[in-house]
């Protein structure tokens, strides 16, 4: 909680620490679009499972082992409004009849 007459939250955010590296969104419903595409089409998603991808606009852009080689593919390709996001493998239920 900050302070009163404080910096509020927004002016925190915006304001880069040093060193930092800081850019807005340049699409100001960034990851929204993303998350929807990703929760409706994770069915299909099962040649990613156990990786981490980058999800851009309506598809997957990136893929990697580790979110940090998502994020410099991401880099590489321009974009900066991507959700990255590991796709869990799916859990296959067995049972024993005895």
């Amino acid at each position: 909680m900050l302070p009163r007459n404080s910096a509020t939250r927004t002016e925190i955010l915006q304001t880069p620490s040093a060193g930092t590296r800081w850019e807005p969104a340049r699409r100001p419903s960034a990851g929204w679009r993303e998350l929807h595409w990703f929760e409706a089409n994770k069915a299909k998603l099962t040649n990613y499972e156990g990786l981490w991808i980058a999800v851009y606009e309506d598809g997957v852009v990136a893929s990697a082992l580790t979110a940090e080689e998502v994020v410099d593919q991401v880099s590489q390709l321009g974009l900066s409004d991507c959700l990255v996001v590991k796709v869990e493998q799916a859990r296959t239920e067995r049972y024993l009849i005895a």
